[in-house]
């Protein structure tokens, strides 16, 4: 940059003199029409091909080859399908396998530099960031190229701008050099450099320097309106501007050309806020005051009364009536460990009054308070010492620049809450490892930090375009999706500005063990982490709580939700590569949809039941345990140590596990007490609130609330105790469907929609009873199948019957309508399965099908049948296999649930039948479990063949690896030497890199697709790789996701089918939300339960039908296979062969390709080769079925090896994490040994050197055709009464 160079020559000159003009600037800018072209580059490269001396030591000597390196080193292009195709794809490289060459320079070093070299920046420490970025571009030189864009350098000139002596100079010198990285500045460099010339202003006499730098700006491309909307221009700088430029507009036209021009732009800017927003953000309307007024005596006077006490105390702080609903969810964001400080402190002063803070009473309340009174000295005392270079030792030079992000108050504040709640989440007898605790903590101060960031940031500009998009949103029009892609367009550039490298697992690790230990020197006596009651005592963060306002819109993958507090999108768990395929995608705009489903279920808005809490804080408050409620104390003593017990080992293993299992049973009440307890608290806490849950995915695109303590997927209390905040009439249908509703939640489910209806009627004195009478009458409620809810319902029914016009009466209850399976509706559709769609309500009848009832009946024909025979396996089972047997292993079969882990399930629940033999649980529950199996199978004979090809395109998928890997290139077969060892014929060379037999480390392709919603979805099962990580604590061991491993292709088959399935009800749940958002209908959902209001359940269940119609319409399995061709093209796999039957083949294949011609034909065989002329299918049909003899021992493990394997797994576990097991797949914490006995590809070359029967080869991946659907049309769903129901 010509122009500043030579003004920066000037720089103190300009400081002394009086006034001056543009005149030679402007000259000067003439002459460079083009800025930072190719060929304006090269003119100055021709005069300086290196970094002239005069070049301060702010800019990094870097290499002359950088400009032309960044030009002809970008990263791969990804590869994107045409815009006018239904289902555009992201397709990106695959993570690359670390070579042996490069194992010491794993790639999660390298981002660990660029967050040190961040922190340095934002602590003003410019020479060591320096020194970092000049190491990086010497040992990193490819990875600083995909990662440096001029982000990182403005935050360079922002570190020199923003000292406390700013360093204008520095910032020009920075910005002349730009050029020589091959980047170009943007409005944000030139709004940062403005910034620094204003606090610099004292230094001018003038305003030279100023017009420069728009003069520049402009030159390149960018205007003064864009300057004007900068986030970084506060009003406060924009004022001075102008009020420097009015001093000279008399004596200096160019200072008033430029004074009109940004007068202008910033009256269009402020015409253009006005117009979107009227004033304040108005106040949700209240429908009904009734939900203003405070319930007498609703505050308990026990001890566990506190924390409601203490939340509600924490919201009446931000209730003042000049403050907008936007000021108080900021307020309460932000104030998160302010309050928990406050908490300690109140509790502390409390016990002061009444004389227990100086007692020698271990008291968590008084202990949190003192352990912060002491830690935060502890911790400045470090912070000064990382800032001390004489004390600053290797590791502090590591954790010490993000130590110094935050407060040392904040530090403690932190530590102490994390470490309390990972401590409680484990259970007083559990506690918690020491590597989840100290993560937890390492995590906490960066998400703080972030919020801090954020909250700094905050100005007028940003203030208003997140008033106007919070008004955009609750108006609807947000849903306009020409308005959202002008929305998001903002939103995009903003969060792209600024550069935020997250920590890595290191440096989380590294910090979190120095606070852990800082504590664990401070916390020295010993402690109850809970009260008499089963109080839990730490202090819920907002982001655990609901919002009081409509959520930020998600308008990127990294922008919704809270106000305050970073969220992505799509909840990530150790997958940089789902991060990676979720970034493009919502730059490339193809998530507007998924995003605008998110805000549907975010825009709904909440209120607290006030009648049920009465009367769960009832319940609660007398310590009792009802209606699941647990109760305060179990007052179960232990048994004593028989005597017997030192001699006999019986007697002593018999009293050590009753002596455990009331162990369980006290830890397992404390646990639902505390759970409870967080629901009782909130719940009061927003009593007279609205609230919003603002939603995220799941890497399979299910959406889940945010706050997790309190939401409408929680348990039956949570449910009950919430409503719609907007109250809606019932009219006929909707009186009709509240009966419904009731009767669903009793229990009476499966009979016609006209029985259900009449069961509420002839219960209608017990549903009065209840409502009157919920803890003294005939207690009906309780007896229901989800009690919570129905008595929600009871009170709801009782008022619109006594109000003398039941059809007009305002309703708030959430009414659902739930999917039959719904998995095995999606496999019924897939594969036109009539018998299976008639089983699960897909076809039309006159009565709701029960498929687990179906699987039973045919399973028990079956046992009939064997009975018959003489089996003595079927004789015992005869009439003994019920709804409740199979319901388990039904549900779950569609997610992938393994024969071993269905065994387990039938095992349980053929436990609970007295008639049946104990000693023969074990076989009948093996036998049982075949017969439930082989009756799913003739049900869903195209839903299994379905299932059978995902597994198969999962299998090749996950053994692939790109072709540039195992194939040499022609150039690369060029420089060969001839190997004169090779077997067979030394001149012949061979064209393959990598042996089949050996792929194994180069496996890296993870099963990638796109949902109908062109969400990218990538399946994150790979091989765990740890990593040492040397902290102040102890040596631990940590998955660093940075570090490129292999997939664990076990889990990949294994998962994909049921994640698949995941996909398309999430797809399917979005669509139904966005269909009613249209409809002007309030909705929630519970993945495969949607709930409206009940007068809009007649329209909500024609959209439900019309969204899975035109889902199901689509050729999804067809888009999945090309898909799959498109993304995995050119990929290879290795396959292992029987030799003879291959080589026939090739005969056969060369024979054909002859056809007649003279001569003989030969086939050439060889081992580890890659095989061309053979398609997958082909070589699949000459594949041995039973694994060679040299890996029979190690890898095949027969049924009963694999059930003792397993029963060993689960006798391990708990009994809570065996019910998890039972009742939830999850892939990655199974052993592989118990989801598939997979064989791997070995060597087939004897010792003697005698070849094996099997050959080893590379070949081309293909997707063999889907399989052909039955006769059943997913029209007809149209016209079943029972779809959802």
């Amino acid at each position: 940059m010509l122009s500043i160079l030579l003004t920066r020559k000037n720089f103190f000159h300009l400081k002394k003199k009086a006034t001056t003009t543009l005149t030679l600037q402007i000259q000067i800018l003439s002459l460079r029409a083009q800025p930072y072209t190719a060929q304006t580059h090269g003119a100055i490269s021709s005069v300086s091909p290196s970094v002239p001396p005069s070049v301060p030591s702010s800019v990094p000597s870097v290499p002359s080859v950088v400009s032309s390196e960044i030009q002809n080193m970008r990263p791969p292009t990804q590869q994107v399908l045409n815009l006018e195709n239904p289902n555009p794809l992201v397709i990106l490289p695959q993570p690359a396998p670390i070579s042996k060459e490069n194992e010491k320079l794993l790639p999660n070093i390298f981002s660990e530099n660029l967050a040190v070299l961040h922190a340095c920046l934002k602590l003003g420490s410019i020479d060591r960031a320096k020194k970092i970025l000049r190491a990086l571009y010497i040992s990193s030189p490819s990875e600083m190229i995909h990662h440096l864009d001029i982000n990182v350098h403005n935050a360079f000139i922002e570190a020199f701008v923003d000292a406390p002596k700013p360093d204008l100079d520095s910032a020009l010198h920075w910005l002349d050099y730009l050029d020589r990285f091959g980047l170009k500045p943007d409005v944000t460099t030139f709004s940062i450099l403005i910034r620094g010339y204003l606090r610099s202003r004292s230094e001018f006499k003038c305003s030279t320097l100023l017009k420069v730098l728009v003069h520049e700006m402009e030159a390149i491309g960018h205007t003064v309106e864009q300057l004007m909307k900068s986030h970084l221009m506060t009003d406060k700088e924009i004022k001075e501007i102008f009020e420097t430029l009015r001093l000279e507009k008399d004596s200096d036209p160019d200072s008033s050309q430029l004074l009109e021009k940004l007068e202008k732009a910033y009256l269009r800017e402020q015409k253009s806020i006005n117009e979107d927003i009227d004033g304040d953000q108005s106040k949700i309307e209240e429908p009904i005051t009734e939900l203003n007024e405070t319930i007498s005596g609703s505050q308990s006077s026990t001890k566990v009364a506190i924390g409601v006490k203490l939340m509600k105390s924490a919201l009446e702080a931000i209730k003042e009536n000049h403050l907008t609903e936007y000021e108080r969810q900021v307020r309460l964001e932000e104030n998160a460990l302010h309050a928990a400080i406050e908490r300690w402190k109140y509790e502390f002063d409390q016990m002061k009054k009444v004389g227990k803070a100086n007692t020698g009473t271990p008291n968590l309340k008084k202990s949190m308070w003192l352990w912060h009174e002491n830690l935060v000295p502890m911790i400045q005392a470090e912070l000064d010492a990382c800032k001390d270079p004489k004390n600053r030792d290797t590791e502090r030079a590591h954790y010490g620049p993000f130590l110094q992000l935050l407060k040392a108050d904040k530090l403690s504040a932190i530590t102490i809450m994390e470490i309390m709640r990972q401590n409680g989440s484990g259970g007083v007898i559990d506690g918690m490892k020491t590597t989840r605790g100290i993560m937890a903590i390492g995590k906490a101060v960066e998400s703080e930090y972030n919020a801090e960031q954020i909250k700094k940031k905050q100005n007028r500009k940003l203030i208003n375009k997140d008033l106007t998009l919070q008004k955009l949103f609750s108006s609807g029009k947000l849903f306009n999706m020409t308005i959202r892609r002008a929305a998001a367009k903002i939103e995009h550039e903003d969060v792209e500005k600024d550069w935020k490298p997250e920590w890595p697992p290191a440096i989380r690790a590294k910090v979190g063990s120095v606070l852990a230990a800082l504590l664990i020197d401070t916390a020295k006596i010993q402690v109850s982490t809970t009260d008499v009651n089963g109080k839990r005592l730490e202090h819920l963060h907002p982001r655990m709580l609901p919002m009081l306002i409509h959520p930020k819109p998600w308008l990127t993958y990294n922008s919704g939700g809270y106000l305050t507090s970073p969220t992505l999108a799509m909840r990530i768990k150790d997958c940089p590569e789902q991060i990676s395929y979720l970034k493009k995608a919502s730059e490339l705009h193809y998530l507007e949809r998924v995003f605008a489903g998110l805000d549907v279920l975010g825009s709904t808005c909440w209120a607290v039941n006030k009648k049920v809490y009465e009367v769960v804080l009832k319940i609660w408050n007398s310590g009792e345990g009802k209606v699941d409620i647990p109760p305060a104390e179990l007052n179960i003593e232990m048994p004593e140590k028989p005597q017997e017990a030192e001699t006999d080992l019986r007697v002593k293993a018999r009293w050590a596990k009753a002596c455990r299992d009331i162990n369980q049973k006290m830890r397992n009440n404390y646990s639902l007490r505390c759970s409870v307890n967080y629901r009782v608290d909130i719940a009061g806490a927003y009593l007279n609130e609205p609230m919003y849950f603002p939603h995220s995915l799941d890497f399979r695109g299910r959406a889940y609330p945010i706050p997790s303590h309190f939401n409408h997927l929680g348990d039956d209390l949570c449910r009950g105790l919430l409503t719609f905040w907007e109250a809606k009439p019932l009219g006929k249908p909707g009186l009709k469907w509240l009966k419904i509703h009731l009767a669903n939640l009793y229990g009476f489910d499966k009979a016609a929609f006209e029985d259900r209806e009449k069961f509420a009627e002839q219960h209608i004195n017990d549903i009065m009873d209840s409502a009157d009478n919920p803890l003294e009458g005939k207690l009906w409620w309780q007896s229901a199948e989800d009690p919570w809810q129905c008595l929600a319902v009871c009170f709801e029914l009782t008022e619109a019957m006594r109000s003398g016009d039941p059809e007009g009466f305002k309703s708030r209850i959430p009414v659902h309508q739930d999917g039959t399976c719904n998995g095995l509706q999606h496999y019924a559709a897939l594969g036109g399965d009539m018998i299976g769609a008639t089983q699960v309500n897909l076809a039309p009848s006159d009565k709701p099908s029960d498929i687990y009832t179906g699987v039973a009946e045919r399973v028990q024909k079956k046992i009939e049948a064997a009975a018959a025979e003489g089996d003595e396996k079927a004789e015992i089972l005869r009439g003994k296999i019920s709804r409740k047997v199979v319901k388990q292993t039904v549900m779950t079969n569609v997610y992938g649930v393994t024969f071993i882990g269905a065994k387990m399930q039938i095992e349980a629940r053929l436990k609970e039948i007295d008639e049946l033999p104990k000693e023969k649980i074990l076989e009948l529950s093996t036998y049982a479990t075949k017969l439930v199996f082989s009756c799913l199978g003739e049900m869903f004979n195209g839903a299994r063949a379905i299932q059978n090809w995902l597994n198969d395109s999962a299998k090749w998928v996950s053994k692939s690896v790109p072709s540039e890997l195992v194939l040499k290139s022609a150039d690369e077969l060029d420089n060969e030497e001839i190997n004169p060892d090779h077997k067979g014929d030394p001149s012949k060379k061979s064209i393959v890199k990598i042996q089949p037999s050996k792929a194994g480390p180069n496996q890296m392709t993870a099963v990638v697709w796109t949902t109908p919603l062109d969400l990218p979805i990538v399946q994150p099962y790979r091989k765990q790789t740890k990593r040492a990580i040397k902290t102040n604590l102890q040596t631990i061991n940590i998955v660093d996701p940075g570090i490129p491993s292999p997939v664990n292709g076990i889990k990949q088959r294994a998962a994909f089918p049921p994640n698949f399935i995941h996909s398309l009800d999430a797809t399917h749940m979005l669509m139904t939300a966005l269909a009613c958002k249209e409809k002007g209908l309030t909705f929630a959902a519970v993945h495969d339960s949607y709930w409206v209001h009940s007068c809009d359940v007649e329209t909500m269940n024609e959209v439900i039908r019309d969204q899975f119609i035109e889902l199901h319409e689509q050729p999804i399995m067809e888009n999945l296979r090309n898909e799959f061709l498109e993304r995995y093209d050119g990929y290879k796999v290795p396959v292992r062969v029987l030799r003879t039957e291959f080589k026939k083949l090739k005969m056969e294949k060369l024979e054909n390709l002859k056809q007649g011609k003279k001569g003989d034909v030969s086939v050439e065989i060889t081992d580890n080769g890659y095989e061309d002329t053979l398609s997958l299918d082909e070589l699949t049909k000459i594949t041995p079925n039973e694994p060679p003899k040299d890996v029979t021992k190690e890898s095949s493990l027969s049924s009963s090896k694999s059930t003792n394997l397993m029963n060993e797994y689960i006798s391990e576990l708990d009994s809570e994490d065996k019910q998890y097991l039972i009742e939830n797949i999850d892939f990655d914490e199974i052993p592989d040994k118990f989801l598939e006995d997979e064989c791997e590809i070995v060597d087939c070359d004897n010792e003697e050197g005698k070849k094996s029967k099997y050959i080893n080869i590379w070949a081309d991946i293909n997707f063999s055709e889907v399989p052909k659907k039955g006769e059943f049309n997913v029209s007809q769903v149209k016209k079943s009464k029972y779809f959802f129901n």
